[in-house]
């Protein structure tokens, strides 16, 4: 498309802008390859700006006589703003100094994970080992000088590499609910997670997996057409002889990993008995003997685990099955809910709760990896934030605890609501986190805020009817009053 090729690194801050000018005829030329200072002649308006990047020195001059000069100087000013977001030493360290934090977890998870690999008890004591580095590298992250808008930016930083690794925020909840089910695959006590859409259960078992097995997870969609012959197995006819293939819970416990059973009660009444029965006492060492499979019977093998995820049967969510007592009773039930639900504090007004959470979920969706946002405007993304956290409350929670202090809706009106929550849909995480993520480099000719909270708001509904976009609409009016 071009000749300019850069001399430099990839990473290089301003590599994307040289491309642009060069494209639009402006001649960056080869470089000098064994010179680490790079001369980006006809960038900058200003004589010189210089910045520092690792050992490389940019210390861009003007030239005169670019063509374009107009672009030309609306590209410059791009780029100084983007080496002059380069990560700070103390933001650097400080997103090092989380990183070693999660590592120093993960570290924890996968050795309560191959104690029972080799046959032994994971004791207390090194449980104290473990949480010991973990506490001296968490005051590490709190001694680590930064600014306040480094501290954040560091975070966020920190978060983007772990979502685009791991697809977890690990705040608080998260950590929670990974503790716990780390030890449910210890004890081989299958693992449900229960909660609404788009809240990272799929995620999450995902996770915990790749702690326990090198290989990817076994999974099982649940669909209304399910059989009993994709969770345990059939018996099929070849060269006129019968021979049993396995489904994926026999080959997960025979080779020792994790099969996951995403929305598990969508399956048939049958299906779910079927398998209760298969989860009854199906811990590494036992015998797994199938009726299916009349030729013989498997010993489970140590790595082996269970990780179901399912919502609520709901008017919100058809098609699904009402998990039975004795089918619950297989499980360790966790319910996985949506950002900041425990910061409700009994006020009143949805629009001024604490958004911790969810706020650092929407400052990773607009970071790099070294904390750098660009694109984004933080007055409409705190607005966006509070819309999508409002929603997340209304959808998930009856209207008398949703706290249904909304203008325009009567108290009879409210009344009648009180049993369902209010709204039937929302602005869940994964969505947010989602569009948040596309529109942050600013790039996209017509996607900004506006266009993405039309976007948002639209979906909520289906066909014609306007009852959950009404009332995003009239929380949006109020939170810009906020």
């Amino acid at each position: 498309m071009n000749s300019f090729e850069c001399p430099g690194v990839e990473t290089c801050p301003v590599r994307n802008v040289c491309l642009a000018l060069e494209a639009n005829g402006v001649d960056i030329g080869a470089g000098e390859p064994d010179n680490p200072a790079c001369q980006v002649p006809g960038m900058f308006e200003e004589k010189m700006i210089s910045r520092r990047r690792g050992d490389a020195k940019f210390e861009p001059e003007m030239q005169a006589g670019a063509e374009k000069t107009d672009l030309v100087g609306e590209l410059g000013k791009a780029a100084r703003k983007v080496m002059a977001q380069e990560a700070l030493p103390a933001r650097e360290e400080l997103i090092a100094a989380h990183t070693n934090v999660l590592e120093a977890r993960i570290d924890l998870w996968r050795a309560m994970l191959e104690a029972p690999k080799q046959n032994r008890q994971f004791t207390r004591e090194e449980r104290a080992a473990y949480e010991a580095v973990i506490a001296k590298r968490e005051k590490k992250v709190k001694k680590t000088q930064a600014s306040g808008s480094d501290a954040v930016l560091a975070l966020a930083g920190f978060d983007s590499r772990c979502l685009d690794e791991h697809n977890v925020l690990f705040d608080e909840q998260m950590i929670s609910i990974i503790n716990r089910m780390v030890g449910n695959m210890m004890d081989g006590q299958p693992t449900l997670l229960r909660g609404d859409k788009g809240i990272a259960k799929t995620a999450l078992a995902k996770f915990v997996s790749r702690l326990n097995d090198d290989e990817e997870p076994l999974v099982i969609s649940g669909h209304g057409d399910m059989g009993t012959n994709e969770f345990i197995g059939e018996v099929g006819l070849k060269d006129g002889k019968t021979y049993f293939k396995e489904g994926r819970i026999p080959q997960a416990a025979r080779e020792g990993r994790t099969t996951i059973l995403d929305e598990v009660d969508v399956s048939e009444v049958a299906v779910m008995l079927r398998l209760q029965d298969i989860l009854l006492n199906l811990k590494p060492g036992r015998e797994l003997v199938l009726q299916e499979n009349g030729q013989g019977s498997i010993i489970v093998q140590p790595g082996f685990a269970v990780i179901a995820t399912a919502n609520e049967a709901s008017r919100r969510y058809v098609h699904r099955q009402v998990s039975d007592p004795a089918n619950r009773d297989r499980y360790d039930i966790i319910s996985v809910d949506y950002p900041d639900m425990d910061n409700l504090n009994n006020s009143a007004d949805i629009l001024r709760r604490n958004m911790a959470n969810l706020r650092r979920l929407a400052y990773a969706a607009v970071s790099d990896h070294q904390g750098n946002i660009t694109g984004v405007n933080s007055d409409e993304m705190e607005r966006l934030v509070t819309l999508a956290s409002a929603t997340q409350l209304l959808y998930s929670q009856p209207s008398t605890s949703a706290l249904r202090e909304i203008a325009g809706v009567s108290e009879t009106t409210a009344g009648a609501l009180d049993e369902e929550p209010i709204m039937t849909d929302c602005i869940t995480p994964r969505r947010l986190y989602a569009d948040l993520n596309r529109l942050a480099p600013g790039n996209k000719p017509g996607f900004n805020f506006k266009s993405v909270t039309q976007s948002l708001i639209e979906r909520l509904d289906e066909g014609d009817q306007t009852h959950n976009s009404d009332i995003a609409r009239h929380l949006l009016s109020e939170i810009k009053k906020v």
